[in-house]
Order: structure tokens, then C-alpha cells, then sequence
């Protein structure tokens, strides 16, 4: 998946909003930069995607052992489906590549934090722009 600048930028502002545990956040950037969205209760929808990466963050971070990515991004993807909020094509593609890489990361090192190795990366990104 090839993203334009537009995208990247979409998606770095969504991963620094889900490292910093700030999932009202990251539902209002989902919400924004959504192709189209028919959401009836865009507060309902960014609760819903805070309670959810609070979930996941609450317990184990983001350990490969611990948390099905694959599955989680399948909870986001019906969030959406649920409020009616119509993901860009390229986010739809680089949620199912990794929902792929999480596959091969558990079999290369359960004990993984996603969350941790990423932070470092994602916020030095965002520190950039």
C-alpha cells in the first residue's frame, strides 16, 4: 500500500492519538477523515473507539501474546460499519496488512508490545511535522 502525503499524515495523527491513549481522539480523526459518514451520533461512535483501545491498553499494552490485532482491527472496522462511517480505501489496506504482519509477529515473538516499539517511532513522526 502506497499512501500519499494526505494519508500518511491521516494515519500518523491516528497512531499518535492511539499511543498517547487518546481514543476520543482517534474517533474524531476517524470520523474527519472518513471518505463519507453517515453517523447519527458521531459522540456515541468516538466513545465506542475509546472504550475500545482502553480495553486493550488497560490490560497487557498491545503484546502479540495477549491480543488478537487482527481482531481488534475487525472491532474498529464494525464500529464503523455500526455508525455508518465509511473508511478511505487505504486505511481499509493498511488494516489488513496488519492484520497479515501480526500473524507472522506472533509466530517470531508473542511477548511483543506492539504499542511500545511503536510509540518511540510514531511520536518522533508527529514531533517532525
Amino acid at each position: 500500500v502506497e499512501l500519499d502525503d494526505t494519508d500518511r499524515e491521516s494515519l500518523l495523527k491516528l497512531f499518535t492519538a492511539i499511543v498517547k491513549g487518546d481514543g476520543l481522539e482517534a474517533g474524531r480523526l476517524m470520523l474527519s477523515r472518513a471518505r463519507r459518514q453517515d453517523c447519527s451520533d458521531p459522540e456515541a461512535f468516538c466513545t465506542s473507539v475509546s472504550e475500545l483501545i482502553e480495553s486493550v491498553r488497560g490490560g497487557s499494552g498491545l503484546k502479540l501474546s495477549a491480543v488478537q490485532v487482527g481482531e481488534l482491527l475487525g472491532k474498529v472496522l464494525a464500529l464503523c460499519c455500526t455508525h455508518r462511517v465509511l473508511l478511505e480505501a487505504n486505511f481499509a489496506s493498511v488494516v489488513t496488512s496488519i492484520a497479515v504482519l501480526e500473524g507472522l509477529g506472533r509466530h517470531l515473538d508473542p511477548e511483543l508490545d506492539i504499542l511500545a516499539e511503536a510509540a518511540p517511532v510514531v511520536l518522533r513522526q508527529a514531533l517532525r511535522k
